[in-house]
């Protein structure tokens, strides 16, 4: 399966949590043969927009920790669950690190990116991704998510950016906090 594919279930999933159904996404790389900076193409009637979709990592907010190390903890730990002979097979981890710093990151890698025109262009920041081997490492709980603070930190790098849309998914508790030029918000 090719990434496209699911790139697009998550932003499907992410349009489903804003009340969107049945959107029509599309390759906007015509399956590899071109190169347009966008992973998923949201068609809409007046518009076309380019989504860009990365995953948050906890561990880039750690800054003494090794980047991504908890992502191969968890498969790690994942693939041996899943290897058990046990009936329940489950694993268990914890993450930690500074959200904002994480997001920070994951998005100033985001704007060293173009992308080809769009009508839109949109970041999408996966986080509690619903996926084995992924949960727990890209785990932010949207309990502990400060919009001011996310503001004052986040703000500055968006502002003149390419993006119109900048929106983080909490896919395990359904919670999207979306950055626009104007303002930031929780869904």
């Amino acid at each position: 399966m090719s990434k496209f594919y699911g790139e697009r279930s998550d932003v499907e999933h992410l349009l489903a949590l804003l009340g969107i159904s049945q959107p029509n996404l599309v390759d906007p790389n015509n399956g590899g043969r071109d190169e347009t900076g966008a992973d998923v193409a949201y068609i809409c009637p007046a518009r076309r927009i380019g989504i860009q979709v990365t995953e948050y990592s906890a561990d880039e907010g750690n800054i003494i920790a090794p980047k991504q190390q908890s992502r191969a903890t968890e498969r790690k730990l994942a693939t041996k669950a899943a290897g058990s002979n046990e009936a329940i097979k489950g694993y268990g981890m914890t993450s930690s690190g500074n959200y904002i710093q994480a997001l920070k990151v994951r998005i100033k890698a985001k704007l060293m990116k173009s992308m080809a025109p769009f009508d839109e262009k949109w970041l999408l920041i996966l986080a509690q991704k619903i996926s084995w081997g992924s949960t727990m490492s890209t785990f932010a709980a949207a309990a502990h998510i400060a919009i001011a603070e996310m503001n004052l930190e986040i703000d500055p790098l968006l502002r003149g950016s390419q993006y119109d849309r900048v929106l983080l998914v909490l896919q395990l508790e359904k919670v999207v906090v979306e950055w626009t030029p104007t303002r930031a918000r929780t869904h």
